[in-house]
C-alpha cells in the first residue's frame, strides 16, 4: 500500500497531470462562457489566442472555434499549424457536415506564424 501511495503521489504531481488539470479547468471556463445567461459577457469576447498549435494548444483551438470565437494559433513550426488545419477540417467535416459551416468555422481558424494575433482585436 505504502508503494500504491507513492505511485498516486508521483502521478498527481506531474508536469503531465498538472496540464491536464488546466486544460480540463480551461474547457470547463470556455463552456461557461458559450452557456452563460449574461449574453453581454459572452459577446465581449469574440477573439483567442493560442500559443502553440500541438495537440493540446490545436485541441484547445478547435474547440474554441466550434463554439463559435475567432481563434489565432501561433506556432514557430509550418508542419504542426498544417497537421492542426487538417485535423480542424476533419473535424468540422465531421461535426457540420454542411459544406458552407465547415468553412465559415475554418475561416475562424487562423494560423499565425509571427504572432500578431497576440495583439489582435476582433
Amino acid at each position: 500500500m505504502e508503494k500504491e501511495a507513492e505511485s498516486v503521489a508521483h502521478l498527481i504531481t506531474s508536469e503531465t497531470a498538472q496540464n491536464l488539470i488546466r486544460i480540463f479547468n480551461l474547457q470547463n471556463q470556455l463552456k461557461s462562457l458559450t452557456h452563460t445567461h449574461d449574453k453581454l459577457k459572452a459577446k465581449a469576447l469574440k477573439h483567442i489566442h493560442v500559443i502553440g498549435g500541438g495537440v493540446m494548444g490545436g485541441d484547445i483551438a478547435i474547440e474554441s472555434v466550434y463554439k463559435g470565437f475567432y481563434v489565432t494559433v501561433h506556432d514557430q513550426n509550418n508542419e504542426v499549424l498544417a497537421q492542426l488545419i487538417h485535423r480542424a477540417n476533419q473535424f468540422f467535416s465531421k461535426k457540420l457536415k454542411q459544406k458552407h459551416l465547415i468553412q465559415a468555422a475554418m475561416d475562424r481558424l487562423i494560423p499565425d506564424l509571427k504572432n500578431h494575433g497576440l495583439k489582435k482585436q476582433i
